[in-house]
């Protein structure tokens, strides 16, 4: 084991890599390249042709540029696809059957940068899967002053042929799970003609975007923020934070546009705003992708793909809720899309999703992309025909969920003393351990979990059937807070 007291420890993360510059550098990266190779690929017995894409952070270039010369010195065939967003990197990984890696940071803000890594579709490295030795390689290395200087290691050329083979196979599949050429029978059926919002901000997703503005005849795609900058001046690219949607809503209201979207900065994650630019309920939007997902695998069983559905045990009920009522399996499991992805792998589950934003589809190989996930959305409105805001209205009207809540670990507060606390009050409750604890009423259900990149417990909250759901909710909520001991 490395030295926990190192800067670099607490950098890697449970299923990817983060940090601020000037302590992330390009040391991390290049041995994090060799190590790769030399401790996960080559041990295992997997290829060590490795894919790289970058993001538009202003330290992504520099960053890959070691990453690629740390995997071509351990003895690996790194392939640099230039600049591009995560779902551009698993088209690649799931195309060419090779493992890859994304140098991105995400949603974080400007100082940030980092790394995940593909190492055999769709299965992720993660702390428990490798991701320690990396760790590991890398600080030791660097403690042992086996340090590089970037401005000596020679420029990175860039692929061209194969990053416009990848493009070209990601827009297949956009077609494909888009099923655009019925999406656009059918809107001539309804004599209508759509007008979508995409608000990239500023991030990765600007390199895909354009591609996809001839998608549809009778869709008119309409760009905010397109351009890659990796300042982050306009927003943050984190659309789950409300903030950060101000315009794109502003914008779906005021020209009275059919939908709204708005990608994070690495374009794998996308939420959906309706035509009154109100932004659908994440955990909703899951259970009705599931339910449309769960048809799908039922009437295509040459897919190969089963009714399974995986999610986030600390998500809402009305998931599972959902795919019960498609006859369809729900799959909990603990959160972030390294066991997601692990999870769809072992079951061939047709479906995963967190309400963070995250979609997940069997048929792209288990990954997550943002744009794909927006077809999806567009399919099942336009097919249905029915309003962005009629997907999740059902739900709205029987469930009422709380946004998360962090507490940090202060006085002796963790995460063991809080499932003691819960379990010695709720005597009668239905407990899950499977990610934290949640603790489940036929009309409540509260979790809390310990947070894979902060230190913090984070508490989420739901109610259902109940006259007065915001009242109900209040008091759970202070109950809860109260006995694990959390105020």
């Amino acid at each position: 084991m490395s030295n926990p007291n190192s800067k670099y420890y607490k950098m890697f993360k449970a299923y990817d890599t983060r940090g601020t510059l000037p302590d992330l550098d390009e040391n991390v990266f290049y041995w994090a390249g060799y190590s790769l190779v030399k401790d996960i690929l080559e041990p295992e017995g997997l290829s060590t042709e490795v894919y790289l894409v970058r993001d538009g952070r202003d330290s992504s270039l520099d960053f890959t540029k070691a990453m690629y010369h740390g995997i071509k010195d351990a003895g690996g065939a790194p392939i640099a696809l230039g600049l591009g967003s995560s779902d551009l990197l698993y088209a690649s990984c799931l195309h060419y059957d090779r493992p890859g890696v994304m140098i991105t940071a995400s949603h974080n803000p400007k100082e940030y940068n980092g790394f995940k890594i593909v190492k055999d579709t769709p299965e992720m490295i993660g702390l428990d899967s490798g991701l320690d030795k990396i760790r590991d390689t890398v600080i030791t290395k660097i403690e042992a002053g086996k340090t590089i200087k970037i401005q000596n290691l020679a420029d990175v050329e860039e692929d061209e042929i194969k990053s416009k083979e990848v493009l070209n196979f990601i827009l297949s599949k956009f077609r494909e799970f888009g099923d655009v050429e019925t999406v656009d029978n059918e809107l001539d059926k309804q004599g209508k003609k759509l007008k979508i919002a995409i608000d990239a901000g500023n991030g990765a997703g600007g390199a895909l975007l354009p591609h996809i503005t001839n998608l549809y005849k009778n869709i008119e795609f309409i760009p905010m923020y397109w351009e890659i900058d990796g300042n982050f001046p306009n927003h943050e690219a984190d659309p789950t934070v409300a903030e950060n949607l101000i315009d794109l809503i502003a914008k779906v209201k005021t020209e009275g546009l059919d939908m709204g979207v708005g990608l994070d900065g690495d374009a794998d994650r996308s939420v959906i705003v309706d035509e009154n630019g109100k932004a659908l309920q994440g955990d909703f939007l899951v259970g009705e992708i599931g339910k449309y997902m769960i048809k799908y695998a039922k009437q295509n069983p040459e897919a190969g793909l089963n009714p399974v559905v995986v999610y986030p045990e600390p998500n809402s009920r009305a998931i599972s809720d959902a795919i019960l009522d498609v006859n369809g399996i729900p799959c909990p499991t603990k959160q972030g899309h390294t066991f997601i992805k692990r999870e769809m792998n072992k079951y061939k589950a047709v479906y995963g999703g967190e309400n963070s934003g995250h979609h997940y589809y069997g048929g792209f190989g288990s990954m997550d992309s943002g744009i794909l996930n927006m077809v999806v959305v567009i399919k099942i409105a336009v097919l249905e025909n029915i309003l962005p805001s009629e997907i999740t209205s059902k739900w709205q009207k029987r469930y009422l969920l709380q946004d998360p809540v962090k507490y940090e670990l202060v006085d002796g507060l963790t995460m063991e003393s809080v499932i003691e606390r819960l379990k010695n009050h709720y005597k009668d409750a239905v407990f899950s351990q499977l990610d934290g604890i949640s603790v489940r009423y036929t009309d409540w259900k509260i979790n809390i979990r310990a947070s894979n990149t902060e230190p913090v417990l984070k508490l989420t909250a739901e109610v259902r059937d109940n006259d007065n759901l915001e009242q109900f909710l209040k008091e759970k909520l202070d109950e809860v807070t109260k006995i694990a001991g959390l105020v």
